[in-house]
């Protein structure tokens, strides 16, 4: 997202990357500084998975299963996905996160493949910078993508503040008093999608999996 920084909302991003290469599943993380213009953040994040296909092959969907890319965006990285992905690179995203996300050409989510598994939209209830609302309508338009993903939708409780500055708005924005328990829904919801993009190769594969995933 602009201005988010490597380490995402609530240093999440910073977390995830130690967090999956030593769990039990394949999980690799790849953290992108997208810069601060969303054109520039569209064609990194293009690049970037580019580059995991090329280095990660059974990322691609196949033989029809789902791909093995889960995208998380924060702010206007929600933008920055549905622009940069959504008919074009698709194929290979079986799950998206969106963090405080802005609505922005969100109807694009719209038009992702059915290979699109799951979304999980996630917002602090008295966010002042995005309003919670716009948690609502990303949701509705993931959940119109043509293969119906599940949406999870999970509004953090926040403090009311008043007169807050600068910093506090950001701090707000970013859920960053409440990390732990924006943390304790994320991981838990890439390890079932990790999960069940296994279970989906074991069927159609007929017990054998080679499924990596990178987030």
């Amino acid at each position: 997202g602009i201005y988010a920084g490597l380490d995402g909302p609530a240093g999440l991003f910073d977390r995830l990357a130690e967090e999956f290469p030593h769990s039990k599943e394949a999980v690799a993380v790849l953290q992108l500084d997208a810069g601060h213009e969303p054109m520039v953040a569209e064609a990194v994040l293009q690049e970037a998975i580019d580059w995991v296909c090329d280095q990660f092959p059974s990322v691609r969907a196949k033989n029809g299963t789902s791909g093995g890319v889960i995208l998380a965006g924060f702010s206007m990285g929600a933008t920055t996905i549905a622009r940069a992905v959504h008919a074009h690179y698709s194929d290979c995203v079986s799950g998206i996160m969106l963090f405080s996300g802005q609505t922005l050409d969100c109807d694009k989510l719209q038009t992702f493949s059915a290979g699109l598994r799951r979304v999980l939209v996630v917002h602090g209830m008295e966010d002042v910078v995005v309003s919670v609302v716009a948690a609502r309508h990303l949701s509705r338009s993931a959940a119109e993508a043509p293969g119906q993903p599940r949406v999870d939708i999970a509004i953090i409780p926040q403090k009311r503040l008043e007169d807050m500055d600068g910093l506090e708005r950001q701090m707000r924005h970013h859920c960053w008093e409440e990390r732990e328990e924006v943390y304790e829904v994320v991981v838990p919801w890439v390890h079932g999608l990790v999960a069940q993009l296994k279970c989906e190769q074991l069927r159609v594969l007929g017990g054998h999996s080679e499924m990596a995933a990178a987030v």
